[in-house]
């Protein structure tokens, strides 16, 4: 019976002393999600001058927006437990690491069916948008091998298996 009472006293003495840190900890996360807002409204009125694709624009933005809302809900629990996140911050980046290497080989493996080479155009992105130019070249580029009675073959691959 006593041991409970002690594990109460040390879990309400542990409450009190977060209670002093949640304030500045809210208060650095609530600072970085205007931030986010604010650095976003000055990404776009530069790229709409330069007449920038919307999409674009937008993916530029949400991007800004959710990097530095990581940013402030990182530094906001550093703020209120200090120390603890380091090791899961670690974590992620061997993870990250890992899954970078896994991919890079399901990146490679993409190619061998393909041809790969590069197309070099000058597009007017006011009559018609960055993706719809790219679309249409594919199209052309379609078109033109077809008409040449140009096949890709796809590899067939073999998969033995013998029993030992």
């Amino acid at each position: 019976m006593l041991d409970n009472k002690y594990s109460l006293e040390e879990l309400m003495n542990q409450i009190i002393g977060v209670l002093p840190k949640i304030g500045p900890s809210l208060g650095v996360f609530f600072l970085t999600l205007w931030i986010a807002s604010f650095v976003a409204k000055i990404i776009r009125s530069p790229m709409e001058r330069r007449d920038v694709d919307p999409e674009l624009i937008l993916l530029l933005q949400l991007i800004t927006k959710w990097v530095i809302r990581v940013l402030g809900m990182v530094i906001a629990v550093e703020i209120l437990a200090a120390g603890t996140l380091t090791s899961l911050i670690a974590g992620f980046g061997i993870a990250g690491f890992t899954i970078g290497f896994a991919l890079q080989d399901v990146a490679k493996n993409f190619g061998e069916s393909a041809i790969e080479f590069s197309a070099y155009c000058w597009v007017d992105t006011k009559e018609i948008g960055l993706n719809e130019a790219t679309d249409a070249g594919i199209k052309e580029i379609k078109d033109a091998f077809a008409q040449q009675d140009i096949k890709i073959p796809c590899p067939t691959r073999t998969v033995l298996s013998t029993t030992i």
